[in-house]
């Protein structure tokens, strides 16, 4: 029997695979919106620090405005893209082993562990602590 975590392991690398085989030039001019872009590349660059009124104000948009074409462009608002990027953060920590789950819920910008677990486990579809051991377990087996 497959658990949840390794199922999303196998359709994670079954779409990182099928995105692989598109040819480049496919995806230019699919993000038609360049302020979009930059906002998402501050995100990434700069994590989850600059808020919307912020990303707007570099994008010179209205807020509102901002959120919309952010919206249409992803999927996803700007706080679920940020919220997106510091669980994936925290599950590279998780990964790597060396850090508490507490120190991860803190350096991702969690108030408590409480919450990040929360948050963590709605996205990833596993608790943080039960990610890592299944994370482990899955390296160990040969």
């Amino acid at each position: 029997a497959t658990s949840p975590l390794e199922a999303s392991f196998l359709v994670q690398s079954l779409v990182n695979t099928a995105l692989a085989a598109i040819p480049a030039d496919y995806w230019d001019g699919r993000l038609t919106d360049a302020r979009i872009a930059q906002a998402m590349e501050a995100l990434g660059r700069e994590g989850p620090a600059r808020d919307n009124v912020a990303l707007a104000k570099a994008a010179g948009m209205h807020p509102n405005a901002f959120i919309r074409k952010f919206l249409q462009a992803t999927g996803h608002t700007p706080h679920q893209y940020r919220l997106r990027l510091r669980v994936e953060q925290a599950a590279g920590w998780l990964r790597e082993g060396r850090l508490g789950i507490e120190q991860i819920a803190t350096a991702a910008g969690f108030c408590d562990r409480f919450h990040f677990s929360r948050i963590f486990k709605s996205q990833m579809g596993v608790a943080p602590a039960r990610y890592r051991t299944q994370f482990e377990a899955r390296n160990e087996d040969p």
